[in-house]
């Protein structure tokens, strides 16, 4: 019940890199400007007009839909959709200063929730896994983070500090099994490597 309450956002590297902190005055100010506006004073936001029938549709389509979801750990979630699209749509409404559902608000709150939704089931295999699984995704995430390709030697040096190099190859063997990786053995170009298959570039 606690999760599905929540709107996770997941990413596995970082994408901005920046040597000095930004200086945040200027946000500061507007954000703390912004809240007292939201704060203001009272209103009851109502799905009317055409904002009510396009989330009316849209809500019967994304629960008949999700009678044929297969993947557990996405059916609270999916399930409290409509509930995060309302409030994720009032949030950008307040944020313009407005009161009341657009039509514009609903959909873009909709695609941005839609956009999160790629990178759930990850982050709940994360959030869900034994310390084992934790390991793979440690290995997983090393190769990943490599290019989607490293050397045996390479790969052992990296996971020294969390596994033995007998358990390694273990966790190696399983990942092999469940077609996350593709090993190619060493010839007198290029070392004994590992790749992410298919299945792990596009998630698991």
């Amino acid at each position: 019940g606690f999760m599905r309450r929540h709107i996770i956002v997941h990413q596995e590297r970082r994408t901005r890199f920046n040597p000095r902190a930004a200086d945040m005055t200027e946000a500061k100010k507007r954000l703390s400007d912004g809240l007292k506006i939201i704060t203001e004073g009272f209103q009851e936001f109502k799905l009317d007009g055409e904002e009510g029938k396009w989330y009316d549709d849209w809500y019967m389509k994304s629960q008949q839909a999700l009678q044929g979801e297969n993947d557990e750990r996405m059916e609270g979630y999916l399930e409290s959709k409509p509930d995060h699209v309302l409030r994720l749509a009032m949030i950008l409404q307040l944020a313009r200063g407005e009161r009341q559902f657009s039509l514009e608000s609903l959909q873009r709150a909709l695609a941005i929730l839609d956009w999160l939704e790629q990178y759930l089931p990850k982050a709940f295999s994360s959030m869900a896994s034994t310390a084992v699984g934790e390991l793979e995704e440690k290995i997983l995430r090393a190769i990943r983070n490599a290019g989607g390709r490293m050397s045996h030697s390479d790969l052992v040096r990296r996971m020294s500090k969390y596994v033995t190099a007998d358990k390694l190859a273990n966790m190696m063997n399983t990942l092999k099994e469940g077609e996350l990786i593709e090993e190619r053995p060493r010839t007198a170009m290029e070392p004994r490597s590992y790749y992410l298959s298919k299945r792990a570039r596009a998630g698991g």
